[in-house]
């Protein structure tokens, strides 16, 4: 049984959670949690009606919590990783050693965070170095130890996805009979309240909008998908721990 098994097997583990996340969210947002809704307005010297996106229902609590334990046990992983590392270089006693991360390369490299990894032989230490886990460097991993650190506050959003959707009439029997229906903002990541499109003020038009869960923070990943972003963050730490499992 080779010294980094335990890792593997917890990440394994996390790839499950991660699909019974996805399956959380998927729930949630074919509830149509985003509402279209529309006002007239004066624009351009005409009455018009502008269409408008607002949140019906909130990001449950129970998928904030569940991302932020699979973030928290995949930063973890890289911890434990660090501490085998030393454990190969002789070292029983592993107490303060850690995954090293930093704000920038400056702080990577100052002393107070390369003491985490001072038990670990020259390699390692420069193979860790290669992975530039820092801002500035490799901004995926320095956004997986981010999200870590923040997990507890308001880190995940709903935006808005593509339209799903526009029925012309109430069983989509009848078109705009010199209207006009104009689109924006209509790719994924939209704000919510912008403006998505405009009729004449006398047409109301029935419109879906798809909804998506979103990091809300920090910036490398800011309004990227969830799932998505939680596979890609998967996908590093599996490379790292292969980077070493010589």
């Amino acid at each position: 049984m080779g010294d980094l098994d335990q890792h593997f097997e917890r990440l394994k583990w996390l790839e499950g959670e991660i699909e019974r996340l996805a399956a959380e969210v998927q729930k949630y947002t074919d509830s149509e949690p985003i509402e279209v809704f529309s006002r007239m307005c004066f624009t351009r010297g005409y009455i018009t009606r502008i269409y408008r996106t607002r949140i019906r229902e909130q990001v449950p609590t129970s998928i904030k919590a569940h991302a932020g334990t699979i973030i928290n046990e995949m930063r973890a992983i890289l911890d434990a990783l660090a501490c085998s590392l030393a454990q190969r270089n002789g070292h029983k006693n592993v107490s303060g050693t850690y995954f090293p991360t930093g704000k920038t390369k400056a702080i990577f490299e100052s002393n107070d965070v390369q003491k985490k990894i001072k038990k670990l032989g020259d390699q390692d230490k420069h193979t860790i170095a290669a992975l530039e886990p820092y801002g500035g460097g490799n901004e995926m991993l320095y956004a997986l130890h981010s999200s870590d650190i923040i997990r507890k506050h308001q880190r995940l959003i709903l935006v808005a996805g593509e339209v799903c959707s526009t029925v012309l009439g109430n069983d989509g029997s009848w078109v705009l009979d010199g209207g006009k229906l104009i689109y924006a903002n209509l790719g994924p990541g939209v704000p919510l309240d912008k403006p998505i499109a405009e009729t004449a003020w006398d047409y109301e038009l029935p419109i879906r909008q798809n909804a998506e869960i979103a990091f809300s923070e920090p910036p490398a990943i800011k309004s990227k998908p969830l799932i998505a972003t939680l596979k890609e963050f998967f996908g590093l730490v599996y490379s790292i721990l292969e980077l070493f499992n010589g």
